[in-house]
């Protein structure tokens, strides 16, 4: 309660004359950001404006009050998935609330445009590089957990946009890990030849991959449940020192 109070005290002397936080339209900026010249959006699709929320790991509001003001967009069966791995999916429709956007505004971190592709994936980091990941994956409900224990990883979600006849965004989430020492890797070139390219291991954890419908007005919210430990919500969204909990904050939209 005292976080939300000194929030919404924040807010409203800092923001009387003009309201609370809203994310903008993909060509206006966000925070510190600068907004792309137009004829670099000639290039692109779709843009991601991204955001992590950012609060003491044990505050109330980030590990439960959140979680009641958006809706659950995802089936059942694969939002139980998500529960048993520690991950929880929501998605605001319209303004959301004024404490959510007040927290966008003065508790976020990393603040950026991500431009792409329709249909090309896109990811965006969460959380690292951390030295030790050990968590336990739930690949399906009728399947017991397997034990991930990986070095130097890197989280992240990648999305991959389409746009239906309607105007809105259909959105492919995949939780993706690099991790481990660069490796050798040869590609073709143009000419007959081949590059060499030193990358870290990626997996994609495919059967926990989700898809969210996103009209313009929505924003999408990804997060760990309230006892995420030893499990991928842990992982990805806990600081590495476990002190702060983190949860992305998501609007796509197309170029108008």
């Amino acid at each position: 309660m005292r976080l939300r109070w000194l929030c919404a005290v924040g807010c409203g002397l800092a923001l009387a004359p003009v309201g609370c936080f809203m994310f903008p339209k993909p060509h206006e900026s966000v925070g510190k950001l600068t907004p792309f010249p137009p004829d670099l959006y000639e290039a692109f699709q779709v843009t991601y404006d991204t955001r992590l929320v950012e609060l003491p790991a044990d505050d109330d509001y980030i590990n439960n009050g959140l979680w009641r003001e958006g809706t659950d967009p995802l089936p059942h069966q694969q939002s139980a998935l998500l529960a048993a791995n520690g991950v929880q999916v929501q998605v605001f429709s319209g303004q959301g609330t004024w404490t959510f956007n007040c927290l966008a505004s003065y508790s976020a971190v990393a603040p950026s445009h991500r431009c792409g592709q329709l249909g090309a994936a896109k990811t965006i980091p969460i959380n690292g590089p951390l030295d030790r990941l050990t968590a336990k994956i739930t690949d399906a409900l009728t399947e017991d957990p397997r034990q991930l224990d990986v070095t130097a990883a890197e989280c992240g979600l990648s999305a991959t946009a389409t746009c239906e006849p309607s105007g809105v965004l259909t959105v492919r989430c995949q939780w993706v890990l690099r991790h481990g020492d660069k490796q050798p890797r040869w590609t073709p070139t143009g000419d007959g030849g081949f590059d060499r390219l030193d990358d870290r291991v990626r997996e994609d954890l495919t059967p926990l991959a989700f898809t969210v419908t996103l009209a313009p007005t929505d924003t999408l919210v990804v997060g760990a449940t309230a006892n995420p430990d030893g499990t991928l919500g842990g992982v990805f969204f806990l600081t590495p020192d476990q002190t702060k909990r983190r949860v992305l904050v998501v609007k796509a939209a197309t170029r108008e």
